[in-house]
């Protein structure tokens, strides 16, 4: 990558082609905000606490994607979800849909967000569990394991990658992302 050219402009290119393939499915569909920003010349991403999840449990947040509306609307109801201000999305393109266990269909929207603020008092409570994608390249443990889902057990991915655990489509989201991003110099 050119040195004078802006992670934005060069993400959005590596988003763009090839296109995201969309799954063929009538499933419900859910919008997967995947934010990013750059701290300290590293490219991160920020994810939400999982819910229920323990410690180190990490998600993109997502919100159900209506019949009547694009999914990019729904990325920006998921945006609450970091304390992100939707106005400042700043959309950069969608990566491959997924299909998550749950059997919903999955549409990763890659936007940039601001830095989370972390001189706050409060930021321990804060829903907020930044991930800097260099980490992500090398997670300590890569597993394999059932759940139960609804009434049926299901495989799941579950990715370790220092004290934080992405499982499911956020693991598949995780990889599609670095694959695009691979030769970013932020990242």
């Amino acid at each position: 990558m050119d040195p004078t050219t802006s992670w934005i402009l060069h993400v959005q290119e590596r988003l763009a082609t090839p296109p995201p393939r969309p799954l063929q499915t009538d499933a419900e569909r859910h919008a997967a905000l995947v934010a990013l920003y750059v701290d300290a010349g590293q490219l991160w991403v920020l994810l939400s606490r999982a819910s229920g999840a323990g410690s180190g449990g990490a998600v993109f947040p997502s919100a159900e994607v209506s019949s009547s509306e694009e999914a990019w609307q729904a990325a920006r109801r998921a945006a609450s979800t970091l304390e992100v201000d939707s106005e400042r999305l700043m959309p950069l393109g969608e990566l491959d849909h997924v299909a998550a266990p749950t059997g919903e269909t999955v549409v990763p929207c890659v936007a940039v967000v601001p830095p989370p603020q972390t001189d706050t008092q409060d930021h321990a409570g804060r829903d907020q569990t930044p991930l800097p994608l260099v980490a992500a390249r090398s997670p300590s443990l890569v597993e394999e394991r059932t759940v139960q889902v609804g009434e049926e057990n299901v495989w799941v991915r579950i990715a370790h990658i220092g004290p934080v655990t992405i499982a499911g489509a956020g693991v598949e989201i995780l990889e599609n992302l670095l694959e695009r991003v691979s030769s970013t110099n932020a990242g």
